[in-house]
């Protein structure tokens, strides 16, 4: 038996779809026990954020506390996604592989989930303590052993800053090359994050499939991108984050700055390019927030459909998503219609995940 959902999508047209046993159905070619008319409401199919870390609670508690929180914790971070409406997360690497038990929970208790384990670095090239530390030439092999992990991404640490120097490539652009190529052959796929000036470029041509921050993008960085499909996540709120926590009018205050300048300039070409717009939280904000970049984009200069599109765009991760008979039952109520309205989906009234009602209108 199943329920019969009664449902105003975002052109303002009705749809009638089934609920049985976690999928979407044909409402004609089953039994209905039961109907819910959530015409008040606007549906969408869910939220993206594409660069989470579940780790932590926030950028200071990633670095300070102990490796990783129990699984208690790590399910309550999952669950505040989900009840925001986020239902599939890219975790983009920690300080070492503890989160990946979040793959082993049950579906319906947490978001479609893509996964790196620990992170990578060269030596003096990320925060103490925090993930692998790797020789640039021993990279291929380490990312060799990432691959026999669970996790479905690999996270590279691209660049970083050394004090009385500036920010510095942790690889160069061969042996990221190399690296990536282990990677894709084992069928994960390769994020990096990168702040500076040189190292978006070697990574672009490096072929990784996503770029974390990116703020010294160039356009024809986007045209390579994008000719692959790859990724590219701002994280415009964390980089603002991590401006203002240092000393206005410092050097490294100054590049984040400059490096802000230069997404805006670039984030309406990067879709036309046919790079993959996605939002990302980054710790910035809590779990399940990742609205807020949504919005910050908007204010960035990014129109809101494209917007809308960052953070709904679950196809990037997920095969198959959508409010259409055989698909999961996933949906996300909200007040109105996020293009016209982005703010809205910083309050989700109702969160089906796979038939199981998270969050109820």
């Amino acid at each position: 038996m199943a329920t019969l959902l009664k449902l105003n999508l975002r052109d303002g047209s009705r749809l009638d779809i089934a609920v049985e046993r976690g999928w979407f159905v044909d409402p004609d070619l089953v039994r209905i026990d039961g109907e819910i008319d959530l015409g008040g409401y606007v549906a969408i199919g869910g939220l993206v954020d594409a660069h989470a870390h579940f780790g932590a609670d926030g950028v200071r508690s990633m670095i300070d506390s102990p490796p990783e929180d129990d699984l208690a914790a790590l399910r309550a971070r999952a669950t505040a996604q989900l009840e925001a409406g986020v239902l599939t997360v890219a975790d983009k690497g920690g300080k070492t592989d503890e989160h990946l038990a979040l793959l082993a929970e049950p579906l319906t208790d947490v978001p479609n989930l893509h996964m790196a384990g620990a992170m990578m670095a060269s030596p003096g090239g990320y925060y103490p303590n925090f993930g692998l530390k790797v020789e640039p030439q021993d990279l291929s092999t380490a990312v060799a052993d990432r691959c026999a992990t669970p996790a479905s991404w690999v996270k590279i640490v691209g660049d970083w800053p050394r004090r009385e120097v500036g920010v510095l490539e942790n690889f160069d652009g061969a042996t990221l090359a190399r690296a990536v190529e282990v990677a894709h052959a084992a069928g994960r796929k390769v994020a990096i994050h990168t702040m500076g000036r040189d190292a978006p470029s070697s990574a672009v041509a490096a072929g990784v499939d996503s770029v974390e921050h990116g703020l010294f993008l160039t356009e024809a960085d986007l045209e390579t991108l994008g000719a692959r499909g790859g990724h590219w996540v701002p994280t415009v709120v964390a980089m603002e984050y991590t401006m203002n926590s240092l000393r206005a009018g410092s050097t490294g205050a100054r590049v984040i700055g400059e490096g802000l300048e230069n997404v805006a300039r670039l984030l309406p070409l990067a879709e036309e390019a046919g790079v993959v717009l996605l939002t990302g939280t980054d710790l910035a904000v809590a779990h399940g927030e990742v609205a807020r970049e949504a919005v910050r984009l908007v204010e960035y200069g990014l129109s809101s459909r494209r917007a809308f599109e960052a953070i709904t765009r679950r196809s990037a991760f997920d095969a198959v998503t959508g409010l259409v008979p055989g698909m999961a039952a996933d949906l996300v109520l909200v007040g109105a219609d996020p293009v016209d309205h982005i703010e809205t989906l910083l309050h989700a009234k109702g969160v089906l995940r796979n038939g199981r009602w998270v969050k109820r209108p």
